[in-house]
């Protein structure tokens, strides 16, 4: 099982639990968690994107790249960073991530 799954059913069984005492207080921890998540998610992506152009820019002079795949994996990566930046929801936030 992997790591995000075990997060997951945590989180998940918080929510069944009684650490919530109404619907309003549930609602506020997934708001809380998914501002404070979006920064953090949003610094791994910048840095990964970051470090995806260091090894291009750095690979053996012989390497030969394909400039739409290069293109398309740069449009990918800032669009994704854009979703996760405009997410309101854990749902988007993780879809932003995905890409």
């Amino acid at each position: 099982m992997g790591l995000a799954m075990r997060f997951h059913r945590k989180i998940a069984n918080v929510e069944r639990g009684s650490a919530f005492s109404d619907r309003a207080e549930r609602q506020l921890f997934w708001k809380t968690s998914i501002a404070s998540l979006r920064h953090q998610a949003l610094s791994l992506q910048a840095f990964g994107l970051m470090a995806w152009m260091l090894s291009r820019l750095l690979a053996h002079p012989g390497a030969v790249f394909d400039p739409w795949l290069t293109g398309a994996g740069v449009a990918g990566a800032i669009c994704g960073m854009a979703m996760t930046y405009t997410a309101r929801s854990i749902v988007m936030t993780m879809t932003g991530g995905g890409l």
